[in-house]
């Protein structure tokens, strides 16, 4: 029975690795399906735009952590995963964690009203789901493309991110995420996380419980050494089923099979681990004073974000709607990075918080909606590929001035050879030279024209709109139809 449940666990945990991997690496089409079984990405799709199919997989979660406790931490969390392979690598210690209860509540009423604030930056921050993400796009897949491209010199593949990106958004995280594991094992899952505080929650008072028979038990402490939450007491003969991830660890190399897991009713718990809530007022107040702060911090860090029209700094992909929504819903996991056809979308940075395009890298390509198809919080709106088509992201600036067509009168019509709306096009001028035309009502900020401009400085250039808006083709050039807004899902708080 120990080596069946070592064998499932490794085989589960091994296949939802390489899924996960698989997914931001791009690597399938349908692979990506996979990340839309991830808590927090369908608690950011419950908060800020309701949906069925999010709440049956976040009902489905919880009712099955109810039943079996958080089998969900150490079998299809991705980051958690990640903490048991690093830990494999660290010597064991006979340790019991503290039971950091107040903080981590703390940390989940935060992240949850910063959310109902307008503002996905705790998860963005603190979910595992995007935090594996980010490491392993800046770690894991970079190394990969290292690998092929020195086994294959003659089909080079270019790295999806800036080297800088990678050292302070990828690396150093997994080196925090490291020490921490050297420090007291899985302190994340059962502390900072919170989908391990919400799901603790959930398990605290499940059907099925982990327990130590205290006939059998020896206090050997093989199953302390080996808990990598630190959850089991020996002196009490108990363990924190609230915190406990179900690695099944203390079950395999309990020498007298004195663990196991038991149908047990609430009153007998609660006199065993006697780790109640502590619903006194002074926790209650505090409780509310957080979560109100929370609120109002999310309120303010959405009321603040100020965008102008020709504000060209962060140019959001296709489906973000506005800023606003974007940033209320976005947690920077990279999904859409890295999928990315055309090589334009660039990661957040200290400069530019937002996931965003940049021309000079590619562009956004016509016939491809793959961010808005792989996005897991709907930061994206999923559209048809007609709609998107017409979706106009920016808006392309064309100086004359700078153009080659007009200060060395050469016949150059590159933007217009690759605008895919017919926005650009050549005029011919009485002494036989073209130069180009811009319609701004057919223009879609694509990038097309950017990328292909031979000049530098580029005398077009494609800059921010406020709001994403669908553009219907003009009955002839001096009359168009009205710009429809794109559904935004404003919020109702």
């Amino acid at each position: 029975m120990k080596v069946s449940l070592n064998k499932i666990k490794l085989i589960l945990a091994t296949l939802s690795m390489l899924l996960s991997i698989m997914a931001f690496s791009a690597v399938g089409i349908y692979v990506f399906k996979w990340t839309q079984i991830q808590l927090a990405p369908n608690i950011i799709k419950l908060v800020t735009a309701f949906s069925l199919s999010s709440l049956a997989i976040f009902l489905s979660i919880l009712l099955f952590t109810f039943i079996f406790g958080r089998i969900y931490c150490s079998f299809i969390c991705p980051l958690g995963i990640l903490q048991d392979l690093i830990g494999c690598f660290i010597p064991g210690k006979i340790k019991t964690i503290r039971n950091y209860r107040g903080l981590r509540y703390g940390i989940f009423i935060t992240c949850v009203m910063l959310l109902l604030g307008g503002s996905a930056i705790g998860f963005a921050l603190l979910d595992p789901y995007s935090g594996f993400g980010r490491i392993s796009t800046g770690t894991i897949i970079p190394t990969l493309i290292s690998i092929h491209n020195m086994m294959v010199p003659y089909g080079i593949i270019t790295q999806p991110l800036d080297s800088l990106w990678i050292i302070f958004g990828a690396i150093l995280p997994l080196i925090l995420l490291v020490c921490l594991v050297i420090w007291k094992k899985r302190i994340f899952c059962t502390t900072i996380c919170p989908i391990g505080t919400l799901l603790g929650l959930c398990s605290k008072k499940g059907l099925v419980q982990l327990e130590i028979d205290e006939d059998k038990c020896l206090s050997c402490m093989q199953c302390i050494k080996k808990c990598p939450v630190g959850c089991i007491s020996i002196e009490r003969k108990n363990i924190d089923n609230e915190r406990c991830v179900r690695c099944m660890g203390c079950i395999s190399i309990c020498p007298r099979n004195a663990i196991g897991f038991k149908i047990t009713g609430a009153m007998k718990r609660k006199e065993k681990d006697g780790n109640e809530i502590d619903l006194s007022k002074r926790n209650i107040l505090f409780g509310g004073l957080l979560a109100a702060c929370a609120l109002g911090s999310g309120k303010i860090i959405k009321n603040s974000v100020k965008f102008n029209q020709t504000d060209d700094a962060i140019i959001l992909p296709p489906g973000a709607g506005s800023r606003k929504k974007f940033l209320s819903k976005c947690t920077n996991c990279n999904l859409c990075v890295m999928g990315c056809r055309g090589k334009v979308l660039r990661p957040a940075t200290l400069g530019k918080p937002l996931v965003h395009m940049n021309f000079k890298r590619g562009v956004c390509e016509f016939k491809c909606k793959y961010c808005m198809k792989v996005c897991p919080t709907g930061a994206l709106t999923n559209m048809p590929i007609k709609d998107k088509q017409r979706l106009q992201i920016g808006l392309a600036h064309l100086d004359l001035s700078n153009c080659i067509t007009v200060t060395a009168k050469t016949d150059c019509g590159a933007c217009s050879e690759v605008c895919p709306v017919g926005a650009l096009y050549m005029i011919e001028q009485p002494d036989g030279t073209r130069i180009p035309h811009l319609n701004p009502d057919l223009c879609i900020g694509c990038g097309s024209c950017e990328y292909a401009c031979p000049v530098n400085p580029k005398p077009i250039v494609v800059k921010a709109v406020p709001d994403q808006v669908l553009i219907d083709i003009p009955k002839n050039e001096n009359e168009s139809e009205e710009k429809i807004p794109v559904n935004t899902d404003e919020w109702l708080f």
